[in-house]
């Protein structure tokens, strides 16, 4: 288990994002039946995605630019000592700003090791020290078979050893933030000797999962990933609810949406963009829209997460299912939902794999996967 020292992680998965899901308290989550609010047809706005749509998103994607481009390492920070684990400050160019990510590469490795993206939650950026090495210390000594790469996203800092460094460039949740952790997993692969690009992993949390999802559906190089408590569908009841309330007038104080309101939905709704602007923003933030795509994966969410509501997991699982898969343990999907285990303290109500028991053992025997060499994979 966690040791107190290093706890802070999972605090700072939570508290923030509790106080933005306490906001909707009182909202049933289920979306209006009118055609029109504050001025805009929701109902158009939130038609499923046609075939034609995603493939547009998918031919967008295709054209973005993740190379590696004017990285620059060589900086290092000693907050994984204890833990066995050299922690190297990168930087290099996406979208012409630059961006801020970490490699974390165990002290003694020798020979080629899976590389494992680890997606931060909330919108404060990622802390080494207080989130990615407390998560190392709950994997236990199965961490030290791994790489692991940690991004910042634009517009957000990342902080170790009493450090912090900014990512430049305007914030775009789930988007730019997949651009971002795709070319610094592609810096880590040209860059680190022991990286292995045929075993690769992704492990996110909440708007983290999301970043995770969309890379892996991507990225056909990433063989799983790893999903705790991220939304999964921006057509579906939840974000609907948050945007209509958001027409009304309402902020929605959840991050990441807070973005997409301001840059996309007001701008709507004073007329700016029309509709057919939006609905590809949208699209492309839906893992649901292309779950087909998804390599093997493993679901964690809880019955009462305060911040993201387990309908998420079940609209991915309803998505999964029509692709012909089916959840079972030991598969190549694996679905955990978690019944609320009292007594926890409100700043790890279900937001946070603390408060969902055996969690972080079931995430570290999926990553063991990786382990296998690609080719033993292969009938």
């Amino acid at each position: 288990m966690l040791t107190p020292a290093r706890s802070s992680f999972l605090t700072r998965l939570g508290l923030p994002l509790l106080i933005a899901g306490l906001l909707l308290t009182g909202c049933d989550l289920t979306s209006s039946s009118e055609a029109t609010i504050g001025g805009v047809n929701v109902t158009e706005l939130f038609a499923p995605p046609t075939d034609a749509e995603r493939q547009d998103v998918l031919d967008d994607w295709e054209s973005r630019d993740v190379s590696v481009q004017q990285f620059i390492g060589g900086d290092f920070c000693d907050a994984g000592e204890d833990l066995g684990f050299t922690v190297e400050l990168v930087r290099h160019v996406v979208d012409g700003n630059t961006h801020r990510g970490a490699f974390l590469t165990p002290t003694d490795a020798e020979g080629p090791l899976p590389v494992v993206v680890y997606n931060h939650g909330g919108d404060q950026g990622v802390s080494i020290d207080n989130e990615v090495l407390p998560f190392l210390e709950g994997l236990g000594e199965r961490a030290q078979d791994f790489m692991f790469v940690v991004p910042s996203y634009r517009a957000e800092p990342l902080r170790c050893g009493g450090v912090s460094s900014t990512s430049e460039g305007e914030a775009s949740p789930w988007d730019g933030d997949v651009d971002d952790a795709l070319a610094l997993l592609n810096a880590a692969l040209e860059n680190v000797s022991v990286a292995d690009g045929t075993r690769i992993g992704v492990i996110g949390f909440s708007r983290g999962a999301a970043v995770g999802n969309l890379m892996a559906i991507r990225d056909e190089r990433i063989r799983q990933t790893i999903s705790f408590f991220g939304p999964t569908d921006f057509y579906g009841p939840f974000a609907r609810q948050v945007i209509e309330r958001a027409l009304q007038g309402f902020a929605p104080g959840l991050p990441g949406v807070d973005v997409l309101v301001e840059r996309f939905i007001l701008p709507l709704q004073a007329g700016e963009l029309t509709i057919d602007d939006v609905r590809p923003e949208l699209t492309r933030r839906s893992t649901v829209a292309f779950a087909s795509r998804l390599p093997d994966i493993q679901v964690h969410h809880g019955v009462d997460d305060p911040v993201i509501p387990t309908d998420e997991a079940r609209l991915l699982d309803d998505a999964l299912q029509a692709a012909g898969r089916s959840a079972e343990p030991g598969s190549d999907y694996e679905l955990f939902i978690y019944e609320p285990n009292p007594p926890y303290d409100t700043a790890l109500e279900q937001h946070n794999p603390e408060a969902l028991p055996e969690s972080l053992e079931r995430a570290g025997a999926f990553l063991e996967r990786l382990l296998i060499p690609q080719e033993a994979l292969t009938p």
